[in-house]
């Protein structure tokens, strides 16, 4: 496993070469252009110094820690960068450019940002909304995250996106995952239980997610289907507090479920419902099988 400072030194030393490109970039654009005073040409030299220096600085620093180490930390910094470029692929489209960017900073977060864009057309003075879906993940926490990677992919199957996580002496995690609303990525703070491969969120508390995950792995092992079904048979119209009930789910994962597959209705027809949860199942998620299930599908 890399350690976190090495993960450090590698995006400073990529951060600074980065800087250093666009001080030069930008010095060579206006030079072209002749349009710089001396006393521009001046300063634009002397922050091409300072990004120099800075650059050959953080560059000798993660030299120093042997190529072993370089490559873990290449190896970590690829996989999280992937994994942040998915979880921006998910926030919505909007009618201008869309785009998704991740960043390396020292804390975790996830939002949107929408601007204006260009017009629609000449005769058109209304313009679009270009957005930008941003991923920033803590450098000094990667290392951990990655470490407990199985409840990544695990909460991922229920669309929340955990960004960072932290074990507490419980044995459950103070975590901050990512969810969509409204188009947008946001990220939210709260606490994951574990059982199995089975996962409880919660928003509220630490104790509220273990209790959460011993109702919900008490009620998977007793309810049976045709318990449900003397529920749900003669029901026209579904409400996710009634699945609630019977299975124990988490609200934050049904929301995600719901915000994801049902374009934010937690009550529906029974149709609809069966229609989202086949759609989701050949994504891959992990409530639509027992949904199906439960609605006798």
């Amino acid at each position: 496993m890399t350690k976190t400072s090495d993960l450090r030194k590698m995006v400073e030393a990529d951060n600074a070469e980065k800087n250093l490109t666009v001080s030069k970039n930008k010095f060579k654009s206006f030079a072209d252009s002749q349009s710089w005073s001396n006393d521009q040409v001046i300063e634009s030299y002397r922050k091409i110094g300072e990004a120099t220096t800075v650059a050959d600085e953080t560059h000798k620093k993660f030299i120093k820690i042997g190529p072993a180490k370089r490559d873990a930390a290449k190896v970590l910094h690829k996989k999280l960068e992937d994994y942040g470029m998915f979880i921006a692929s998910q926030g919505g489209y909007y009618s201008g450019s869309v785009s998704q960017t991740v960043f390396f900073q020292d804390r975790p977060s996830a939002h949107t940002t929408v601007s204006s864009g260009e017009q629609y057309s000449r005769g058109c003075t209304y313009r679009k909304n270009d957005a930008d879906h941003i991923v920033e993940f803590n450098m000094d926490n990667a290392k951990t995250l990655d470490a407990n990677w199985d409840i990544v992919e695990l909460s991922k199957k229920d669309s929340l996106y955990i960004i960072d996580i932290k074990k507490l002496k419980s044995g459950a995690f103070e975590c901050v995952w990512v969810t969509i609303k409204n188009k947008q990525i946001v990220s939210e703070k709260g606490y994951v239980a574990k059982i199995g491969d089975m996962l409880y969120h919660s928003t509220k508390s630490e104790k509220h997610a273990l209790d959460g995950i011993k109702r919900k792995h008490t009620m998977n092992k007793k309810n049976s289907r045709e318990n449900v079904l003397n529920r749900l048979k003669n029901s026209s119209e579904i409400t996710m507090g009634d699945v609630r009930k019977l299975t124990g789910w988490c609200s934050a994962g049904c929301k995600a479920w719901v915000e994801r597959y049902m374009d934010g209705k937690s009550r529906a027809k029974r149709e609809e419902v069966v229609e989202a949860a086949k759609k989701a199942k050949d994504n891959g998620d992990t409530y639509a099988p027992r949904l199906l299930d439960l609605l006798g599908v």
